[in-house]
This record gives C-alpha cells, structure tokens and sequence, in this order.
C-alpha cells in the first residue's frame, strides 16, 4: 500500500502535470463511467492529499473532488501524451494534450463534494506531511491504551500517512517493541516517533524512497544508491520501490536476516493484520506476541481490523 510520502509526492506531480488544465475524464473500466462524464474537460485546480488519500479538485465553487484511496493493490501510473490503449482495471484517466494519468484497482475512487471531503479528512488524524500536526490527540490516545504500539502506528485516526514499512523502522529507529502497549511508551517515546515519523515521511517525498538506514550502517556500494530520487510514477508502479525497500531498511522485509547493527536475526509476525518487523536485541521490551497469538494486541480493542488500520475505518 503506497505511504503517506508517495501520495504526497504523487499529488505534487498531478498537479504539475494538470493543475489550470482543462482535462479530459473517462473510465476505460466503465466502473467510473457516469462520474466520468461529469468531470470530463472541466478545469483541474490542484491535487491535494492527506495521509494516504488523493483529493482531485476542480475549479468552481460547487464543483466536484475525485477522492482516490488506492489501498492494497491500487496505483497510479502517469506519463506523456499520448495515452497507450487502456489495458487492465483502469478505473479513472485523466488526459491533456501533453500528458496522461491512469488510476489502477484503487480501493476506492468516488465523486464527493466538498462538505464530503471535508468530513472525509476530520475522520484522519493529523497529516504527519503538514505544516505543523497537532500530536495531542494522538499522545493521549496512545498513553491511554493497551494495545500494542506497532498496531496503533498503523491507525490512520492517529498517525495519519504511516504504513507498513515506516512502522516497522519507526519502532527500530526509536527502539521500542512492536509488542509495546501504548500506555507504557510513555512521553518521550511517543515524541521521538513522531518526530521520526515526521522526518522519515519528508525525507520519503523528498526522495521518493522508504529510505531509512543511516549511510553508515549500509554497505559503502549501497550509499550512493540510497541518495538517488525515484520519479513519484516508479513509486506507485511498484517494483522499484520493493527492490529499494529490501536494501534500504533495518528490519522491514528482512525477516532472517542479521540486523544491521547488532547481527541479531530479525523477526516478524503478524501485527494488526499485517506483518511486523522487529530486532530482539535493538528493541527492549515486550521481545514476543502477547499470550493468544500474535495478533492478539491489535484484537484486543479492534486494531487488528484492517478497516480502522491503514484505512480511516470507512473508505478503504
């Protein structure tokens, strides 16, 4: 599922490409087809995003938002006019006569206005990717709850744009178990994945990479590579990224691996429906799934429901 820093990044290429431009809609899938038609050559203004939700807005003061939640298997490819021939789930195209964007098996693609769109963000909690989030709720949500912090990083009403990935080097970087209730991370633990999460996300669109090892714990050949910025379209099309992802992080996808600082082996498990990354050694605290297997954490209050998770517990 694409994280917060590359819905970000892809709402800033999409507004390059389209903002002040009148736009050509169609639904090669035809699953779109009638909202299509209502959005066709009309007036693009911007692309906006909160967490990982892409708002496409049109100008007028009553005109419509396509909000695209892309989900598990979504993405966005976007490239030079002329368009290929639609091939595939491609559920919503935009054209210009200098450029495409083609929107791929999202979750969720739908017409809103902007009283729907508005409700839509005050179900998220803050954009880490803002100007300046409000921690509060979040922090006193997190200090009163026993379920494991790994989960609660993936509640989109608390940490809206972190996903998976950043999860899991969240907690390596900040060095707290997964299996941590939230209650006992305490004030500074909470403060330092904030903080880091704030920073990993803008150095993520800053780069267009789930980058997160420190140059001095990556082999030197792998150094320069971490540097490099992938365009936002590699980002949502997938394989880049994965490949990237494997050399790039301390413990996601590593499972079996030395970790990179201690050699420990990395673990994994399933958290909040989705698989956790942790080192043993780098971690203190809770080192195991808590008795009742090891989604029992995020089961405790909900968590583990996908549809409160990455999702915002209504829109995918």
């Amino acid at each position: 599922m694409p994280e917060g820093h590359t819905i970000h990044r892809l709402a800033a290429a999409l507004t390059g490409r389209f903002g002040g431009h009148d736009v050509r809609a169609s639904s090669p899938q035809g699953r779109f087809a009638d909202e299509a038609a209502i959005i066709d050559g009309a007036r693009l203004r911007r692309v906006g995003a909160h967490g990982k939700h892409l708002f496409i807005e049109y100008a007028g003061r009553s005109a419509p938002v396509v909000h695209i939640h892309l989900g598990l298997g979504g993405r966005v490819v976007v490239g030079d006019a002329p368009a290929p021939p639609p091939r595939g789930a491609i559920r919503l195209r935009l054209e210009t006569g200098e450029a495409y964007a083609d929107v791929r098996a999202p979750t969720v693609c739908e017409l809103v206005d902007a009283r729907r769109q508005r409700a839509l963000v005050a179900r998220l909690g803050p954009d880490l990717l803002a100007r300046a989030p409000d921690p509060a709720a979040a922090r006193r949500r997190v200090s009163r709850s026993r379920v494991a912090i790994g989960a609660l990083l993936l509640d989109q009403k608390l940490f809206a744009g972190v996903g998976n990935a950043y999860r899991s080097e969240l907690l390596f970087r900040c060095g707290i178990s997964p299996w941590t209730p939230g209650l006992a991370v305490g004030e500074g633990g909470f403060d330092r994945l904030w903080e880091e999460a704030r920073r990993l996300l803008a150095e993520g669109r800053r780069t267009g990479r789930v980058s997160t090892v420190d140059p001095v714990d990556l082999p030197r050949g792998q150094r320069r590579a971490a540097r490099r910025r992938l365009p936002p379209e590699d980002e949502a099309s997938g394989s880049a990224v994965a490949r990237a992802r494997a050399r790039e992080t301390y413990v996601y996808k590593r499972s079996g691996l030395p970790c990179r600082r201690c050699g420990t082996e990395v673990r994994t498990a399933l958290q909040a429906a989705r698989d956790v990354y942790w080192c043993p050694a780098c971690q203190p605290g809770p080192a195991d799934p808590p008795p009742g297997g090891p989604d029992a954490a995020g089961e405790a209050s909900g968590a583990s429901d996908p549809a409160s998770l990455e999702s915002d517990g209504a829109v995918g």
